[in-house]
């Protein structure tokens, strides 16, 4: 029984009354996600999911995170349909150059050329042409001059709806706890997320957690309920049930307990519109249903693309560490054996790909072990850096006649990665790699 007690947070589901007596009571937490989908859905559906934002009113809450990434991908996200009609225009414009270089330019083509342009050009005028209508009149297609989801969320939500910027030094901490102590343990949200420090940078990576983080700050000061609203459908947010409904990742369950004292629930947009009748008086169409359903399926149909990339990228970083320990064996013969606990601490740095993971990686063969770098060797630690780092980390490649950078220092702040170096002192002269 005192299991069942300790770990309730596993064993506990709302029922359907409980979820319903939140969405009138408890604040509602807009994701990301939930903002962009607007200008993604048809008008139809875009009236409905505003119908319902409207009807939870003034207990609607807007991280300042959210609002962030919101403004930093809305232009982008308005223009799909804008840069889809473009595609097709430049493919359009394609042909007809084509037209143009037909032959080769050599003379004798020069009849068979006039009859191809006599084709082509008339088609490419009236594929262009009609292109420009059916934009014109597109239902989709949104004016960023006067940009109908800003002006509706701006109606929707007042000063006291949208959180305060953190300070600084708050943000660098929760960035670096993330980093160093929520990833390696795999607590969520956002582990799944960690792929994507070494292209962008922890805070990028960190998006979700700086979210939650303030999710739980708003509830502890406001002695509420929370009902996150999210169409983020990783691991890191939701458990799989087999044969059943999702359902939140029990440790966000457990830690917005242990937090803040408060109740949590996590909903996606298509759970809450189903719930939108009962919870909210508010009818939702079949049609709005079936088109958040076409939905949902395209999304986890992208979230599986990503998951075979994320996972060939894996491969990539793990075969590089590995054959920085297979040159080592082949050196130094059986007396040189990687622990186990070492070897998950190089395939984790290979992982984390950090300046500071980085750094561990040389340190692993240079002060911890004592070993000098054979050019193999060296080689093999280069083709590894450039998996992890990319070459847009890389602004001023260091020389090797340089001195190796300095240790990341305790903020983090530092962006020095590995320097390889040929070796200067003999094995086991104390002589570090990095």
């Amino acid at each position: 029984m005192r299991v069942r007690t300790q770990f309730s947070h596993h064993y506990e589901r709302p029922d359907d009354d409980e979820v319903n007596t939140a969405l009138r009571e408890a604040t509602v937490v807009l994701d990301t996600n939930v903002l962009l989908g607007l200008y993604r859905v048809s008008p139809d559906l875009r009236a409905t999911r505003l119908k319902v934002l409207k009807a939870i009113g003034p207990r609607l809450f807007l991280p300042h995170q959210v609002g962030i990434e919101f403004h930093r991908n809305r232009r982008e996200v308005a223009a799909g349909i804008g840069t889809a009609y473009e595609t097709v225009r430049a493919a359009a414009d394609a042909l007809q150059k084509s037209v143009k270089t037909f032959g080769g330019g050599e003379g004798r083509y020069d009849e068979t050329t006039t009859r191809v342009k006599e084709l082509i050009n008339p088609l490419v005028k009236a594929i262009v042409d009609g292109l420009d209508e059916l934009e014109k009149d597109d239902p989709h297609r949104i004016d960023q001059s006067d940009d109908p989801v800003l002006a509706e969320l701006e109606t929707l939500l007042d000063d006291d709806q949208v959180g305060r910027a953190p300070r600084a030094k708050k943000v660098a901490k929760r960035a670096r706890d993330f980093e160093t102590v929520r990833v390696p343990l795999r607590l969520p949200p956002g582990f799944d997320d960690a792929h994507k420090i070494t292209g962008r940078g922890v805070s990028a990576a960190a998006g979700d957690y700086l979210l939650w983080c303030e999710v739980l700050a708003h509830a502890r000061k406001n002695g509420t309920d929370v009902v996150l609203i999210t169409d983020d459908a990783k691991t890191d947010w939701w458990q799989k049930v087999p044969g059943g409904r999702d359902v939140p990742h029990p440790l966000l369950v457990s830690e917005f307990q242990r937090e803040t004292g408060q109740r949590y629930y996590q909903l996606s947009t298509r759970e809450l519109l189903r719930k939108a009748d009962d919870a909210l008086a508010i009818s939702v169409t079949s049609q709005n249903l079936e088109e958040e359903d076409e939905l949902a399926a395209a999304v986890e149909a992208e979230r599986a693309l990503e998951r075979i990339t994320d996972f060939r990228g894996r491969l990539t970083v793990s075969a590089a560490a590995s054959a920085v320990e297979n040159d080592l064996l082949r050196t130094y013969g059986p007396s040189w054996n990687l622990s186990d606990s070492d070897r998950e601490r190089l395939i984790a740095a290979a992982s984390r790909g950090l300046s500071s993971q980085i750094h561990e990686v040389g340190h692993l063969f240079g002060s911890h072990y004592k070993v000098p770098l054979t050019p193999e060797m060296a080689e093999a630690l280069r083709a590894l850096r450039q998996q992890l780092t990319h070459a847009d980390f890389i602004r001023h490649e260091r020389s090797e006649q340089e001195p190796p950078p300095e240790e990341p220092d305790d903020e983090g702040t530092s962006l020095a990665l590995i320097h390889i170096s040929e070796p200067t002192r003999r094995r086991g002269s104390g002589e570090g790699v990095v």
